[in-house]
């Protein structure tokens, strides 16, 4: 795993990026956002929805309460945002996983 402050394009939204590999490919990308909000979360959402066309899928409210989760299926990958409240700040990310080396990744680690 790498952890990297910000990204290679110096987007000022992100604040930190974290790469992970296994068997020397990249199976997930996670950014970490400057900017917390709730209407950051409902616009990052909404920018998903227009790029792959499809609606994510989200626990209802019992179940999620410091924190909302949005998972999107998108082809080969898996796109999650999510905001943690907690203090002393809240923290909002948006996580890429390649679906089929994350599932060799948790055979292999027997997950």
């Amino acid at each position: 795993m790498i952890a990297v402050t910000g990204t290679p394009y110096r987007s000022r939204e992100i604040e930190m990026s974290r790469l992970t590999f296994f068997e020397d490919r990249l199976i997930e990308v996670i950014f970490y956002y400057k900017r917390t909000t709730y209407s950051q979360l409902e616009t990052l959402r909404d920018q998903l929805v227009e790029k792959y066309g499809v609606e994510p899928t989200s626990p209802d409210g019992t179940r999620e309460m410091a924190y909302k989760t949005y998972w999107f299926n998108a082809g080969e990958m898996s796109v999650t945002i999510r905001r943690i409240t907690k203090k002393p700040e809240t923290e909002l990310y948006v996580q890429y996983q390649h679906k089929a080396l994350m599932e060799r990744l948790k055979k292999k680690s027997g997950r």
